[in-house]
């Protein structure tokens, strides 16, 4: 998968300059290739509040460009919940093309959640 940013797209406010990570970039947009999926990966991290001693949830999507990648991604420490979403090529979608069945994607996941309980 190729990811493309032009420096003219990046966010350079002072909110962002202030308070968000120094290594940390932000984009209004990003360019990807259209011949290739693309799997967004959400994941729910448990945070503590040492000030107040309570805990709460925050959730985060990031984006791979492999099936093996996404799987990866939700095996960080401190996931308490993954979900993974496919992107598919347009021209994936057509009725010949049975790689995206729903049955597949729901073997993989079944395969992929077996490993983890043994």
């Amino acid at each position: 998968m190729f990811i493309a940013v032009h420096k003219t797209w990046q966010i350079n406010d002072a909110f962002t300059t202030a308070f968000d990570d120094k290594d940390l970039m932000r984009f209004n947009f990003v360019e990807l290739t259209v011949n290739a999926e693309r799997f967004i990966v959400e994941l729910t991290f448990e945070e503590k509040n040492t000030d107040a001693d309570d805990e709460y949830t925050v959730t985060n999507q990031y984006l791979a460009g492999t099936l093996r990648g996404a799987v990866e991604l939700t095996k960080v420490e401190g996931v308490v919940k993954n979900r993974i979403s496919i992107i598919i090529p347009r021209f994936a979608n057509h009725i010949e093309s049975d790689k995206y069945a729903i049955e597949d994607i729901d073997e993989i996941f079944r395969v992929e959640n077996t490993e983890k309980k043994q």
